[in-house]
């Protein structure tokens, strides 16, 4: 038990893939001390950088740790047992680490800032002024991330006026304001994305994109844009979840679907699973039960998420369960970072008029 501890907490930490920079430094150390050419004539492998490390993590996982798993009983079922709803959290966590680098930069939120620079329409010392300018004036007529996040926790909504980046560039003439549209269009919908939509995705965009406008005065559609979500996704559930006041939790704000293992209320610790590790990192993930062998007693299955946006930082996720009839893929992640961030611009505009009201 304590040796199948130590191999699932250790590839678990939801920082390691960050702490194999630190081991290759110290292989560096031994390898100065031993001689590279001593240690492989020993027949120690001798890892050329951080990178080949990272790389081989997979093989690592499957060739050695699942195996050692194996011959030390498959002790790590009891994990199931110990969470109770038929999921393993730690085991979440390491499908999130081996497959985030494989994903590599598709489905993350660009900044708009960034956006406006490759289009080669402003520079990059414009957008440092101007978001200057924008901290500054936003300290004294904008909410906080943190104050949004536990408004909608609370389920009051809230908005000051202020202005954003866009806005600040267009009034120091850095930009124009059809400059500015197609930041943002590139922004929330990205073209190589938009080529690749078919008829019915783009048709359920629209939907929602219709519904999340009458959520104001309608709380209830929410539900329905995630119902209409795992539809789109053929998946069987989904759910929205926020950061606690103190940020080490996640709270279960909207479960739908034929989701059984969460209910509302429920709270996630943010080193625990793959919405913890989405939010940690702040970039999407996505798990299959075909990637890594499900141990014994746990409920196989994949999973999507990716982070929830309001007022500019990540407070939230929005999460997608057990895709029917295949693995969710790249496609399927980057329209799901599509309609978060159609949810959180919503929710953002909702909280923050009901606090100016």
């Amino acid at each position: 038990m304590v040796a199948t501890a130590d191999l699932v907490a250790q590839m678990a930490d939801i920082d390691y893939m960050k702490r194999i920079n630190n081991l290759f430094h110290e292989f560096e150390e031994a390898y100065a001390f031993e001689g590279r050419d001593a240690l492989s004539a020993r027949g120690i492998f001798i890892f050329n950088s951080a990178q080949e490390m990272i790389d081989g993590t997979i093989g690592f996982y499957e060739n050695f740790v699942l195996p050692r798993l194996k011959d030390l009983g498959r002790m790590d079922r009891y994990l199931i047992t110990f969470f109770g709803e038929g999921r393993n959290l730690y085991f979440e966590n390491i499908t999130a680490n081996l497959t985030a680098h494989l994903i590599g930069k598709a489905g993350q939120r660009r900044r708009l800032g960034e956006i406006l620079e490759e289009l080669g329409v402003v520079s990059g010392e414009k957008i440092k002024q101007a978001l200057g300018q924008q901290r500054s004036n936003g300290s004294r007529s904008r909410l906080e991330p943190l104050q949004l996040n536990n408004l909608l926790l609370q389920w009051v909504t809230q908005q000051l006026p202020q202005k954003g980046l866009g806005d600040i560039l267009i009034e120091m003439k850095a930009i124009s304001p059809a400059d500015l549209r197609k930041g943002l269009l590139s922004q929330f919908l990205p073209p190589d994305l938009a080529d690749h939509l078919t008829g019915r995705e783009w048709r359920c965009l629209l939907e929602i994109s219709l519904l999340l406008q009458h959520i104001h005065i309608n709380p209830w559609l929410l539900g329905q844009v995630m119902e209409m979500t795992t539809d789109l996704l053929a998946c069987e559930a989904s759910t929205i979840l926020l950061a606690s006041p103190d940020r080490q939790g996640l709270v279960v704000m909207l479960p739908s679907g034929l989701n059984k293992n969460m209910q509302r209320g429920d709270i996630i610790p943010v080193d625990k699973g793959l919405e913890g590790w989405v939010f940690s990192h702040d970039r999407p993930a996505l798990i299959s039960d075909k990637q890594l062998e499900a141990p014994v007693g746990c409920e196989s299955g994949s999973a999507m998420a990716v982070p929830l946006y309001l007022s500019g930082a990540c407070l939230g996720v929005v999460e997608l369960f057990n895709k029917r009839q295949a693995d969710f893929n790249e496609h399927d992640l980057r329209i799901l970072v599509l309609l978060a961030g159609m949810i959180g611009s919503t929710l953002e505009i909702v909280v923050s008029h009901t606090a100016c009201g």
